[in-house]
């Protein structure tokens, strides 16, 4: 009598309850086992996993908790080595610190760069105007205190050709 397609519509979970369902599947198959102390820790590594996985923060918590662990000693020795490893780990982990941590590299290839740039152009320069400074060496100097001679090259290069009174030197 009615015949109505209504067609099928798929909608994808939001991502946090994706999270859920994931976390969900991993802790499911820690229950195998039955031991409480075991069932705790696959837990604890499931739902740890998929926060790391996914929070940055939980990340650098994680290393830094990693990293303080191992420091022993008296109360004083253990302040003193969290405080050098939780330094340690804003300095290479923590974005404003981290690029401090690289601007050695960074700096080291910027005048790289610029210092192959500078050969290359030196390098095409001098290749082309070997005949401007032959003309210039092969040239007769202007007199002293006259006008100086301009040659012209290619690619917009001038060499400016001229004759100054030189110093005299004392002798004594």
């Amino acid at each position: 009598l009615f015949d109505m397609n209504f067609g099928s519509t798929s909608v994808a979970y939001p991502a946090p309850l994706t999270a859920m369902i994931s976390v969900g599947q991993q802790v499911s198959g820690c229950l195998s086992n039955g031991n409480a102390l075991d069932v705790f820790k696959c837990t604890a590594k499931a739902i740890g996993d998929e926060l790391l996985a996914d929070v940055p923060a939980f990340k650098i918590l994680f290393a830094l908790a990693e990293h303080v662990a191992g420091c022993t000693g008296d109360a004083l020795d253990v302040f003193a080595c969290t405080a050098a490893k939780v330094g340690d780990v804003l300095l290479q982990k923590v974005p404003p610190f981290s690029i401090l941590m690289n601007l050695g590299t960074m700096i080291s290839e910027f005048v790289a760069f610029f210092a192959e740039l500078a050969s290359a152009l030196i390098h095409t320069l001098l290749s082309e105007t070997t005949s401007l400074m032959q003309e210039a060496v092969n040239t007769s100097f202007p007199g002293v205190g006259e006008k100086p001679l301009q040659l012209a090259g290619p690619k917009g290069l001038t060499a400016h050709v001229r004759r100054q009174k030189g110093q005299q030197t004392r002798s004594g």
